[in-house]
């Protein structure tokens, strides 16, 4: 990680988009310049959080058997 003083570009960046926070500003960001991007990224997070326990319970069972595992997950809207 590096400093903080180190993030002056990023800190002007997110002060003239007028964006409360870094994390915000990257987000509009993302959103702008690759909006079809920024929804994969959405839609992964979306996955992986509705089937938190069944990937947990695989990385359980491949850390266990010290290889890869199949794992079923569920996708839906």
């Amino acid at each position: 990680m590096t400093p903080q003083s180190w993030q002056w570009p990023e800190r002007v960046a997110r002060r003239t988009m007028g964006e409360p926070t870094l994390w915000d500003a990257g987000i509009r960001l993302m959103r702008a310049g690759n909006p079809e991007g920024w929804q994969a990224i959405v839609d992964a997070a979306d996955m992986r959080q509705a089937n938190r326990d069944t990937i947990a319970a695989c990385e359980r069972a491949a850390e266990k058997a010290k290889e890869p595992v199949r794992c079923t997950i569920r996708i839906g809207r």
